[in-house]
């Protein structure tokens, strides 16, 4: 079982609460493609990233940057 701190974060209450009130087509998508959660992460890098922004926020600095699964970036703008 995946034990990096983004699946921890992934399987919070929040993200559930948030998951169950998807409808029940839109559920059904996202489990249709959602594989287990090791796949394609480099656990190193994904930890440092959550430490990161855990330590910004701790010492005061709360940032607005979120992590997102299932996302793709296209393109950045100012």
């Amino acid at each position: 079982m995946e034990q990096s701190r983004l699946n921890y974060e992934l399987t919070s209450p929040d993200f559930i609460d948030f998951f169950y009130q998807l409808p029940e087509q839109q559920k059904q998508a996202l489990l249709s493609k959602q594989q287990t959660l090791y796949k394609g992460i480099n656990h190193q890098l994904i930890n440092a990233i959550y430490d990161a922004l855990y330590h910004r926020f701790t010492e005061g600095h709360p940032s607005k940057l979120t992590m997102h699964t299932h996302s793709l970036l296209d393109g950045v703008s100012k």
